[in-house]
């Protein structure tokens, strides 16, 4: 018995196939290491169409804001201790003390963007979680946080948002 890779459900490796989420069971693999855009192997490939989109979105490329019509995203704050917080938080955010993150963005200086793999619950309540890690550890107050179905972008290129915050 392994564990998916997906979702973690420990599976008959010989059956190839997960029986919760129909994920691909391959010996060699398991739920072990956290993916990450910047990680790519034959294994999950198809998150290569993620890290195309992140690294689209981080260069200030046009996507798609809540109301469906298109803006360029905005430059990060120009001051230093700003854009050392927000760097600081995007590493705090991807790193081990928040295990159910996969990765996180600034979108721009005021949207804060964090994917997980969509368990099918709200995640408002984390939204609002984050906004106030961001006020307390790194002195980033207003904006809004943004929780995407990391699996969803990476496989349809679409921002399917699981829970919002906005960040007094």
């Amino acid at each position: 018995m392994l564990p998916c890779k997906m979702c973690g459900t420990r599976t008959d490796a010989e059956s190839g196939v997960c029986g919760t989420c129909s994920e691909q069971i391959m010996k060699e693999h398991g739920i072990g290491k956290k993916r990450s855009f910047g990680i790519l192997s034959n294994s999950n490939a198809h998150w290569a169409v993620g890290l195309v989109i992140a690294i689209s979105i981080g260069f200030g490329l046009v996507y798609l804001n809540d109301f469906g019509s298109s803006y360029n995203t905005q430059e990060l704050p120009t001051s230093s201790e700003s854009s050392v917080n927000h760097i600081r938080a995007v590493n705090y955010f991807k790193g081990p003390a928040e295990p159910a993150v996969v990765d996180a963005i600034w979108s721009s200086d005021q949207v804060f963007r964090v994917g997980m793999l969509n368990d099918g619950t709200d995640k408002s309540g984390f939204a609002n979680y984050i906004c106030q890690v961001l006020a307390s550890d790194f002195d980033i107050r207003g904006g809004q946080v943004q929780v995407i179905d990391i699996a969803e972008l990476a496989n349809s290129e679409r921002w399917e948002r699981l829970g919002r915050s906005y960040c007094d």
